[in-house]
């Protein structure tokens, strides 16, 4: 019988993960470590292990043992050497951005100047890099420039390119990428989810573990993702006035909303219109067996106008994080719909 080799309590990912326990258990850390991928996909869970790890006193599995007092101030949240940053919604930005301030980082810096009380070494996990401003960026180089030898920090970012170079070019990166499909739907199905639910969920997630356990936890955000999934239906098979309605509605429902939300809504309906138009080009590309999710007939539309549309989808999803007009966005995004 094979023997049980225990790992982190995280769903795929199993290069990362590898990689960072042998980093731990050689003794060969790196001072700063980068962890990038599409949002929902684990780059936190990864780095909170990877933390647990490096901060519990038993190191020789890179495993935290969840007994020793380090652990255990480490899941009560009161760990004297473990610090999470995390990106705030500031009211100077507009639609509601979320940000990591040049305050945020130099009272982390603050806090990682003295030595460990507890932990062989300091840890610090950077939620968002790609939120940082531009001050604060340049602050923390200092940071990474002339690093501690008792510091570690992990930094996770969503779109590598809004994350200045300087920033990336001193931390190991390290790319995590969508799950299987048939990892999530095990993982599920491990944790007690019947076959029909765990099948769905497994879906929907599009290779995102964070949306699977959303999804599983919420019946009603699994449900209303379906039916915006439908709604993208009728909509891709609409004119171009019903279109440009669409718009405005989707505008108004968003705008009566405070600015997180606004900026959290179009994030959540572009993202869903991204997959939407995933399965559409794998349809009319004549792979409906890759689809995550069933759709209609895409007859009188190419690959092509669907590889177009996603290309576009980019371009405002990237425009809209420079504060770009939301309802100007929407109106270009469903002008480059297939008609």
């Amino acid at each position: 019988m094979e023997k049980y080799t225990p790992t982190w309590p995280v769903i795929g990912h199993a290069t990362v993960v590898a990689a960072l326990r042998r980093h731990v258990m050689k003794g060969s850390i790196g001072h700063a470590y980068l962890l990038h991928g599409p949002r929902q996909i684990g780059k936190t869970t990864v780095a909170e292990q990877f933390a647990a790890a490096l901060l519990c006193s038993v190191q020789e599995r890179a495993i935290a043992c969840d007994e020793c007092q380090s652990c255990r101030q480490r899941a009560a949240g009161v760990h004297p050497d473990f610090h999470i940053l995390l990106p705030t919604v500031n009211s100077e930005t507009t639609f509601g951005r979320p940000i990591i301030t040049l305050e945020q980082v130099r009272q982390l810096q603050a806090a990682l100047s003295h030595r460990p009380v507890l932990a062989r070494r300091q840890v610090a996990i950077i939620v968002g890099g790609d939120s940082l401003q531009d001050k604060a960026a340049n602050a923390l180089l200092k940071t990474l420039e002339e690093p501690s030898g008792n510091t570690v920090l992990v930094l996770t970012c969503d779109a590598l390119e809004q994350l200045p170079l300087t920033v990336r070019s001193r931390c190991r990166q390290l790319r995590l990428s969508t799950v299987a499909t048939a990892a999530i739907f095990d993982a599920l199905r491990a944790g007690g989810s019947s076959p029909s639910v765990a099948r769905q969920i497994a879906a929907l997630s599009a290779g995102r573990p964070g949306r699977a356990l959303q999804f599983l936890h919420s019946s009603d955000q699994r449900e209303a993702y379906v039916a915006g999934l439908k709604d993208f239906g009728r909509l891709a098979s609409g004119t171009l006035s019903e279109r440009l309605a669409a718009a405005n509605a989707l505008q108004q429902r968003l705008s009566a909303a405070d600015d997180a939300s606004l900026a959290e809504g179009l994030r959540q309906q572009l993202e869903l219109w991204q997959t939407a138009a995933r399965d559409r080009l794998l349809n009319a590309a004549g792979c409906p067996h890759l689809c995550q999710w069933t759709v209609e007939d895409t007859a009188g539309s190419s690959p092509a106008q669907w590889r177009f549309f996603l290309d576009t989808l980019r371009d405002v999803r990237a425009a809209l994080g420079l504060n770009a007009s939301p309802r100007l966005a929407l109106e270009v995004l469903l002008l480059s719909l297939p008609r």
